[in-house]
């Protein structure tokens, strides 16, 4: 029998049982009551989204989600980093005005056909140690700012040469001054692996995340190896690979002697792991554990100079996670409240936040029910998404499009949907 079968003879079962008729629960979870029909005589598949919904309205725990999920996850389990292929990555400038970033094999892959320049970098031993590591670290953190504003593909041009930069100071300065540079190379790779994300761009997101750990472990540096599971776990969500990022939150957390403000991170990765499984005593329970050694932003800049692991803007993090996880787990009027609040604290130059979790609200908002202010929301994170053009922002807003072609009557939705499609086609960017 199909697995949609299952659902809905499932789904009818527990519906009679709990004394709803079908019109009564197509009122309540907002579907037509044909659509709802067709899902229990299994002429439809029913999605991830609504099972943890219909589980979450019915109290049937995980039973209808775990008609969805996979039966048997593949095995996921990763080492503590996953083999690095050694590449080199180069910035070629073409006649045209246009650039791209080339990953190549090394050794014995040679340049591409007569590129028009190679940017080479050599470092010298720089006289000022300390002002010089102070500059690239400012540097940082304004090219972050400025992410929060632009599309990510031109940033990604700009950090990699500060990458090949502070690796090559590295190797120009003294042995006992060299880790602060490599330290610095690996906050940049971080970073470069975070635009390549919101690019769309999974296996280059990988490398760089990767090439950080790496530079960070020859430091000395304790955060950023596991901190870089973390993000590696971030690529894992957004493909709803909820074992996948459960994994690598847990491979992050046995890092012992890492910060408590990345053991927190860790631990609110590992919730929205639970989260995406259909797991709200094992998501609340980390989150709870999280809220614990996550401080806001303004006390964690104090503690240390150094570049701000995870978000510069989000001030409380568990809270925007809270949010995130309540729509996984189909509450969506739960995650509605924690999701406005942390919209509202949001600083207004943050365009790429407001749009990431802009998103989530107005998705929470049409799983209510109320499709004219999801149609409200949406208009105007499409404005900021349309500016910060991030590829995970999209995944988000192609579901919200998908629910609401059901709605291609409603006034405000028809308005919205040819905005949807360009911006998922890539079509409306700055």
């Amino acid at each position: 029998m199909e697995r949609s079968e299952d659902f809905g003879i499932e789904l009818r079962r527990r519906r009679e049982a709990a004394g709803i008729s079908l019109g009564q629960f197509a009122e309540i979870a907002h579907y037509s009551k044909g659509h709802l029909s067709k899902i229990e005589n299994g002429l439809k598949k029913p999605s991830r989204e609504m099972a943890v919904r219909f589980d979450a309205l019915l109290g049937a725990g995980n039973a209808l989600a775990r008609l969805v999920l996979p039966q048997d996850a593949p095995d996921t389990a990763a080492p503590p980093h996953p083999a690095r292929q050694d590449r080199s990555w180069v910035i070629e400038l073409n006649a045209d005005g246009q650039a791209r970033v080339i990953a190549m094999n090394t050794p014995g892959f040679g340049l591409p056909p007569t590129p028009t320049a190679v940017i080479r970098l050599h470092g010298s031993h720089p006289t000022a140690l300390e002002p010089t590591k102070a500059a690239h670290a400012d540097m940082l953190t304004a090219i972050r700012r400025v992410g929060q504003t632009v599309g990510p593909r031109g940033l990604l041009l700009s950090i990699v040469p500060q990458i090949h930069a502070l690796k090559a100071l590295a190797q120009a300065t003294r042995r006992g001054e060299r880790d602060g540079f490599l330290l610095l190379a690996a906050h940049y790779a971080e970073y470069a692996g975070w635009l390549a994300q919101e690019s769309g761009e999974r296996e280059m997101a990988e490398e760089f995340t990767l090439d950080a750990a790496a530079l960070a472990e020859e430091s000395g540096d304790k955060d950023i190896p596991a901190y870089a599971l973390i993000r590696l776990a971030l690529i894992r969500l957004y493909e709803d690979d909820g074992q996948g990022v459960i994994d690598l939150a847990e491979h992050a957390l046995t890092h012992r002697s890492a910060s408590p403000r990345v053991r927190g991170l860790a631990l609110q990765r590992l919730a929205q792991g639970h989260a995406l499984t259909g797991d709200l005593s094992n998501c609340l329970k980390n989150l709870e554990a999280a809220a614990g050694l996550l401080g806001d932003i303004e006390r964690a800049d104090g503690e240390s100079v150094r570049p701000t692991l995870g978000s510069m803007h989000v001030i409380n993090p568990v809270e925007a996670a809270l949010g995130w996880c309540f729509y996984d787990l189909g509450r969506p009027r739960q995650a509605a409240e924690h999701l406005t609040r942390t919209v509202a604290v949001l600083p207004p130059n943050a365009q790429r936040s407001r749009a990431r979790y802009g998103a989530r609200y107005a998705l929470s908002l049409y799983a209510m029910g109320e499709v004219t202010q999801a149609c409200e929301t949406a208009s105007e994170v499409l404005d900021l998404a349309t500016a910060v053009d991030s590829a995970t922002i999209r995944t988000d807003l192609r579901r919200l499009r998908q629910g609401l072609s059901r709605w291609r009557g409603h006034s405000p939705v028809r308005e919205l949907l040819p905005r949807l499609d360009r911006l998922s086609r890539g079509a409306e960017r700055v």
